[in-house]
């Protein structure tokens, strides 16, 4: 989601022109031309620090907006005082539909982009782990800069995508999801003494890391020594529980945020019933770009925008197949959302009510268009395509998106099981399993659920040749360059982390400089072992749910339910420490790491507690599947006869415990 248009162009104006502004208090030096658009992420941490950070100075604020040098309107200098509680925080951000969401503590917050989305914004790739300003404005969140940020996969390798959601769900259900200005003024005191909490707990974690202080006391959770059966029914029930202990506010809150996040993909100005009036819905780079695609040149249409606008709307391509396409790549709900849109007339009403929000469908351009009126959403289908749509076979659009989505799911699992899988490899088998498809097809969609933020699937060059990448492999890559930084502990660490954040900024080209050393070795040890093709339980759970199904998962679930940690969620803790251990397991085995990532859970183990734990960790890893193994689990892999089957292991220094 992205601010609207006019509140882009003002937050610009206020946000570069102040920082343009303090720029020479730190010694930087000042134009007209707001040159803060350029700063190194150097200068940008310099500035963001010595305003809101730690030690910054915030009657900054006050002293511009008293002095008002840039002549701004009242309303522009009362937003400017709201930025005297910016936070200035490392953020665990990730995707939760159709919101970037910054992570923090407890609570989550979802911020808007400016010109795109945030993360297009900022230049990451998500998940990712960033210093940066989550900012009011205009009634929602916005972001000032990423000052630092690194792959998710090399800090908090301990967090699955399934833990991010299973912590994204519990702070929504508990009114700990914060998504406009209003709310985050109302969470202030609980965001700033969050703040000094979580200060004192890395101080603690950094104690902990280096072998001081003492570690958590554990005691048997609830779930302790429960069966599978019971132990999934409890959880069942906490969470029934914990959704009918909302309060009113906690449920209209959470409405809120869906309705926000429904406007943001509302169009701006007046409705749109024709084609003409949909293509005028754009701004003048998606407007220009559609006309170069259609093969519009003529300078009289480009400059005239009605012409333009009507122009488009007659080489518009009418086909049903070529309108719906956009939907069908994103599965068949997509679809059936445009198909209430089109038996509705072409015109379905939403009142803007708590409970019916979850019905309005998204807009998928030129089928349908979102608006929001008179506290009712509405969604438009153009008349033109309405009377295209007449002669849609829908059975076989129907069928079109499910065999995409077979095929994507199918291509997902090749890339989860293995890490890195050659493209033109993957499509061959994905081809043997789902019929009735082409390469550029599959290419497509793959495009355009990247696009919408709803894909997983991520293609790089290696040596000139096309592959499926896992994120984590690929942004493991970029540490090649950075071991020696690595080895010096956590000083190095820091000057690695200060160094990298300006390369990230163009992580396309830090991914090409990069000398793929990880790629390689996976795809080396992957020779002379027969692909593994993906069961239908990885296909439906994807490898670290399927392999959470397993006895050997659940054996070490029931460990640690048994040994939770003081201070963690007992409904929880078991659950993500197993999908902590299944992602280290799916490379070899590093204790020092995985213990390490444990440990931030905060779960030390004792001598005693090592021995009882390894034969349960050595008994997960055989059912893990291997990107070395090219996606067989150790006990699966098909072996010759002249080579012996072993389970390798990276045994490292492992933090312990010692009783009080």
């Amino acid at each position: 989601m992205i601010l609207q248009r006019s509140d882009a162009r003002r937050y610009d104006k206020l946000f570069l022109g102040f920082m343009d502004n303090v720029a020479p208090t730190f010694g930087l030096k000042s134009t007209p031309r707001f040159p803060c658009e350029d700063l190194t992420a150097g200068d940008m941490c310099m500035l963001l620090e010595g305003v809101w950070g730690p030690f910054g100075d915030r009657g900054i604020i006050d002293d511009f907006v008293s002095a008002n040098p840039l002549r701004f309107n009242r309303t522009d200098l009362r937003e400017i005082e709201g930025w005297r509680d910016a936070l200035f925080a490392d953020f665990h951000v990730v995707r939760d539909g159709r919101d970037t969401v910054f992570m923090y503590d407890d609570r989550s917050y979802v911020v808007r982009g400016v010109g795109s989305e945030a993360e297009v914004d900022l230049g990451l790739e998500l998940p990712a782990l960033c210093t940066a300003l989550v900012i009011p404005f205009a009634g929602l969140l916005t972001h000032g800069s990423v000052v630092e940020d690194l792959p998710t996969a090399l800090v908090h390798d301990d967090l699955t995508s399934r833990d991010v959601q299973e912590a994204i769900a519990r702070q929504k259900a508990e009114g700990r999801r914060v998504s406009t200005a209003k709310d985050f003024a109302r969470n202030i005191s609980a965001v700033q003494a969050s703040q000094q909490k979580y200060n004192g707990m890395r101080a603690e974690e950094d104690e902990r890391a280096y072998g001081d202080g003492p570690a958590p006391e554990q005691y048997p959770g609830l779930l302790a020594g429960l069966s599978a059966e019971e132990r999934a029914k409890a959880v069942e029930e906490h969470k029934k529980a914990l959704e009918e202990a909302l309060t009113f506010e906690d449920r209209q809150r959470r409405y809120q945020d869906l309705r926000e996040n429904i406007k943001a993909d509302c169009v701006d100005g007046d409705l749109a019933w024709t084609l003409a009036q949909a293509f005028d819905t754009l701004d003048e780079d998606d407007l220009l770009s559609m006309a170069d695609r259609n093969g519009i040149t003529r300078e009289d249409v480009l400059a005239d925008r009605s012409k333009l606008c009507k122009e488009l709307a007659r080489v518009c391509d009418r086909d049903p197949e070529a309108l719906l396409g956009p939907a069908v790549m994103c599965g068949r709900w997509a679809v059936e959302e445009v198909k209430r849109v089109y038996d509705a007339g072409g015109l379905l009403t939403i009142p803007d009510v708590g409970d019916l929000l979850k019905d309005v469908p998204h807009p998928f351009f030129p089928c349908v268009q979102l608006f929001h009126r008179d506290n009712t959403f509405a969604c438009i289908m153009p008349r033109e395509v309405r009377d295209a749509l007449t002669h849609a076979d829908w059975a076989a659009q129907f069928e079109r998106s499910d065999r995409l989505q077979e095929a994507y799911k199918y291509l997902d699992a090749l890339q989860d099981m293995r890490g890195v899988v050659r493209m033109d490899k993957a499509l061959e088998e994905c081809f043997d399993h789902v019929d009735e498809l082409n390469g550029a097809e599959v290419l497509l969609m793959i495009k355009e659920r990247l696009y919408r933020g709803w894909g997983s699937l991520e293609v790089h060059y290696i040596d000139d040749e096309r592959y499926f990448v896992e994120s984590d492999i690929m942004l493991a890559e970029i540490l090649g360059a950075y071991q020696d930084d690595i080895a010096r502990g956590s000083e190095g660490f820091k000057q690695m982390r200060q160094r990298l954040s300006a390369e990230m900024d163009d992580i396309e080209g830090l991914i090409n400089k990069t000398d793929h050393f990880l790629t390689h070795a996976i795809l080396q040890a992957q020779e002379g072992k027969p692909p593994c093709p993906p069961s239908e339980d990885i296909l439906s759970h994807a490898v670290a749910g399927a392999v959470m199904r397993t006895p050997e998962a659940q054996a070490l679930v029931s460990y640690f339910d048994a040994h939770v940690p003081e201070g963690e969620d007992e409904y929880t803790f078991g659950t993500e420490a197993v999908y902590s251990v299944i992602d280290h397991a799916r490379g070899l085995i590093n204790f020092e790491a995985l213990f390490g990532g444990l440990a931030d859970m905060g779960f030390v183990p004792t001598e005693e507690q090592l021995e009882e734990m390894l034969p349960l960790i050595r008994s997960l890893d055989e059912v893990v599947p291997k990107w070395t193994n090219n996606g067989w689990a150790p006990r699966d892999l098909p072996l010759d006869e002249d080579r012996v089957h072993t389970v390798q292991f990276k045994e490292m220094s492992i933090p312990v415990r010692t009783r009080r």
